[in-house]
């Protein structure tokens, strides 16, 4: 299957007579920064109109547009650029063409041109069907462990409405994924439209083939941590010891800072260590000592209590 995904606007299979409401098929704008429909393509299908029409004088051929080449051109115009389709529909008809048969030649039809894919965003195709009016990737791949090294998997989805607007970037558990159904309509809102008959695997495998997560992993507690073969010490702002991890600790531990510079650190100890006055040494010396030794307990292999 061919997975792609673009910006402009395409329709589905519909009957884009006179008799067509604009409420029943709004019409969408091409951005001109990612319409595949080019001026060449519109030029061609309108000089089939006149060739349906005839011109200077000449007898029209109505049997114009049914011809292999000229089905792809107007094929290709009906999927990248509805509103042009909309206006020389009108015209064929008034030029004698048989439009109904017309309507089911163009299904058959053979597209030669291939919607854009990555470069483009706001709707998502599979095989020249349109399966949303939105466009999705996978932006980051992230696991989450917690402090017993128990994993949880999330993807962290952007997203982009075929008007252009962006969607807010949303966090799904990657079990949930595949129920797009449930999760877009829910974090996504009424505008991001699944379009009917569009079977949800073909739209998660269209937008897992247009995604290259970053591979992401978040420690969700404080304390020593074996990472990439070497120790770093977890806390609230990330690590000592190594750069480019993430944590995100629990709010009663989001306190859990590194000291912003040197004397903070020192005057953090000092304090710690006025603790010998508030009792007799032999009181004071394990109260004091107890949280030091949580702090490396990683490193013994006698992990007894102190109480």
């Amino acid at each position: 299957m061919t997975y792609t995904s673009s910006e402009h606007t395409a329709v589905a299979d519909f009957d884009p007579s006179p008799s067509a409401t604009s409420e029943t098929h709004p019409t969408q704008t091409s951005h001109e920064d990612t319409a595949v429909c080019d001026g060449d393509l519109v030029e061609r299908a309108h000089e089939i109109v006149e060739m349906a029409k005839g011109k200077d004088g000449e007898d029209g051929d109505a049997g114009a547009p049914f011809e292999p080449d000229n089905l792809t051109i107007l094929a290709e115009l009906k999927k990248e650029n509805r509103a042009e389709f909309e206006r020389i529909w009108p015209r064929l008809k008034g030029a004698g063409v048989r439009t109904k048969e017309l309507q089911k030649s163009l299904k058959a039809a053979p597209i030669s041109r291939k919607v854009p894919s990555e470069t483009t965003e706001g709707e998502t195709w599979c095989d020249g069907d349109l399966l949303a009016r939105f466009s999705a990737r996978i932006v980051q791949d992230k696991t989450y462990f917690d402090a017993a090294d128990h994993g949880r998997r999330y993807y962290e989805i952007a997203g982009r409405l075929d008007s252009g607007e962006p969607l807010p970037t949303v966090e799904v558990p990657a079990g949930d994924f595949s129920t797009l159904q449930r999760w877009v309509s829910d974090r996504w809102g009424s505008q991001a439209i699944i379009m009917p008959g569009a079977k949800t695997d073909r739209l998660r495998a269209a937008i897992q083939e247009h995604s290259n997560p970053e591979k992401v992993t978040v420690y969700e507690h404080s304390g020593w941590r074996k990472v990439n073969g070497e120790y770093v010490y977890l806390h609230a702002d990330g690590t000592i010891g190594a750069t480019g991890i993430q944590t995100q600790l629990p709010k009663p531990a989001v306190r859990l800072t590194e000291p912003s510079d040197a004397n903070q650190l020192q005057e953090a100890v000092q304090a710690s260590i006025r603790l010998l006055e508030a009792a007799p040494r032999t009181v004071s010396w394990p109260l004091l000592v107890a949280p030091y030794r949580a702090a490396i307990d990683t490193f013994y292999t006698n992990r007894q209590s102190l109480f």
